[in-house]
């Protein structure tokens, strides 16, 4: 649910960015430690551009 939150409303297309992409695809982890690492990056971004209420799944 949340890749289809992300990819639709907040940033779409976010898998095709070479940077996200090769972290999904990296060949460590699983799937969902993949995502959840993007995910991560993400909110830390957040929060250093001061928006942290921008990740809801916090």
């Amino acid at each position: 649910m949340r890749f289809i939150m992300l990819g639709v409303l907040r940033l779409p297309r976010f898998w095709l960015d070479p940077t996200i992409a090769g972290l999904l695809k990296a060949p460590t982890g699983t799937a969902d430690t993949r995502f959840g690492d993007v995910c991560a990056m993400f909110k830390l971004s957040a929060e250093r551009a001061g928006k942290p209420t921008g990740v809801w799944w916090s």
